[in-house]
């Protein structure tokens, strides 16, 4: 009856109760279930999982998914002690003949935050959650397209304390919920005779991106973003601090900047060139490109600033393997991630006899830049060299460059100043290059 069909968490103790009928003591332990995906188990009670008598376990990154018991939860029993689950996904399992389709959660307590309860079904009651003589705690849940075959409820509640912040009940069958319950900040039907008029609630539908297909995501235009609250216990101190907008999400999932499409990196001998594609955001401020020497980022860290979609890199060493990401930052908020890219320079030498077989100059470095800026170029023969600074209009700023030079790796610096040695005003500038047959420009960017 302890249940547990992948997994039991249990008490040694056999003693269920005291001489006087009462509970006996349940077990202090704390045993972690991270990174998980338990599928096709069954078992009396706990398709899933089965918590017996304990106090403490926890569940981090955890997938439930197509598990069946013959009795109570057909994804996770937890019966007597305390549990936390959390940034998990219950969905597909079915109890067969009882409670709790997706959990139940019998005489103890659990907190559920950022968890998805979806397309769970009870043959009774409680098609996604069942909670008997427990307190549960409903933290940023999404349960939706759960179903009840004795005409209940996707939660199902009796002789429990549970309340619901920053959560989503939605389009489960034939209803939402039944018991008592605290609903703050959540997105619950109308409908619901438990709804009231807690505070921060909605009644809407959350615009899921897929639900059909199990995508319950919130889409652009969600009436759950930024409606949720970071003061969970109501003290006036935020107890959710990693959140994107001006306040928490409703439902399991935040919704986050996409991270920049388009990275790529181009090996060119003796540097690096990184390209990505422009964000369309209107409250976009900059991108950041982080190089290290690992792949998990923890050593050799280098950052970089830009405003503009590519970054050439010629501060690297022979034959060592560099890892490169970008994020960019919007009204305050990190995007996520992009995927790493890594590159290893077969050559770095540039002394002795080593020319360039080809004519080129190179984006100057750094870009955006203030007050000074290199600029990089290539010769692989003598030649007349003329390179000059233009401003947007066309009109000449400053020649940096003209005098026959012989062949090589070059590099020059700009100070900002025009022909006449006075600074000039900030904005994108213009650079040419002009040797023999060869012409080529680019800009670049002063900030003040």
């Amino acid at each position: 009856c302890q249940g547990g069909g992948a997994i039991l968490l249990t008490n040694n103790d056999d003693a269920v109760y005291n001489d006087d009928g009462s509970w006996a003591p349940y077990a202090p332990s704390t045993p972690v279930l991270e990174n998980l995906y338990l599928t096709g188990n069954h078992a009396y009670n706990g398709g899933g999982i089965g918590v017996f008598r304990l106090i403490g376990p926890t569940m981090e990154n955890i997938i439930v998914e197509g598990n069946s018991s013959y009795s109570f939860g057909g994804g996770i029993f937890h019966h007597a002690g305390v549990t936390t689950i959390s940034n998990a996904k219950i969905t597909n399992n079915y109890a067969l003949t009882q409670h709790g389709g997706g959990i139940a959660v019998f005489v103890g307590g659990s907190v559920l935050n950022n968890v998805e309860i979806s397309n769970n079904t009870a043959e009774f009651l409680g098609g996604g959650l069942a909670i008997y003589e427990s307190e549960v705690d409903l933290l940023n849940t999404t349960f939706s397209k759960n179903i009840d075959h004795a005409n209940n409820s996707a939660i199902w509640s009796s002789n429990s304390t549970a309340s619901l912040v920053n959560s989503i009940v939605w389009d489960n069958q034939p209803n939402q919920l039944e018991g008592a319950y605290t609903i703050t900040y959540s997105n619950i039907p109308g409908d619901t005779e438990i709804f009231g008029d807690g505070e921060g609630n909605i009644n809407t539908d959350p615009l899921f991106v897929d639900p059909g297909n199990g995508d319950f995501t919130l889409s652009d235009g969600s009436p759950c973003i930024d409606t949720g609250t970071a003061d969970i216990d109501g003290d006036g101190e935020e107890d959710i601090t990693d959140y994107t907008g001006s306040s928490p999400d409703m439902g399991a999932y935040e919704v986050t900047l996409a991270p920049p499409s388009g990275f790529t990196i181009y090996p060119l001998g003796t540097y690096v060139t990184l390209t990505w594609n422009s964000v369309t955001d209107d409250d976009f401020e900059y991108f950041v490109l982080e190089r290290s020497t690992n792949v998990e980022f923890t050593e050799n860290i280098n950052l970089e600033a830009l405003i503009t979609i590519y970054f050439e890199d010629d501060d690297l060493e022979y034959d060592t393997e560099y890892f490169y990401r970008l994020y960019y930052v919007s009204g305050g908020d990190n995007s996520e991630y992009s995927d790493i890219l890594s590159v290893t320079l077969d050559w770095m030498s540039v002394e002795g006899n080593q020319l360039p077989k080809t004519y080129a100059i190179h984006q100057n470095y750094p870009n955006p830049f203030n007050p000074t800026t290199t600029l990089r170029y290539g010769l692989p023969e003598d030649v007349m060299v003329n390179i000059t600074i233009y401003d947007m209009m066309g009109r000449i700023v400053s020649t940096l460059v003209n005098e026959n030079q012989s062949s090589g790796y070059k590099t020059l610096q700009w100070n900002a100043t025009n022909d006449s040695g006075q600074p000039v005003s900030a904005g994108v500038y213009i650079y040419k290059i002009k040797a023999g047959h060869y012409a080529q420009t680019k800009k670049m960017i002063l900030l003040k």
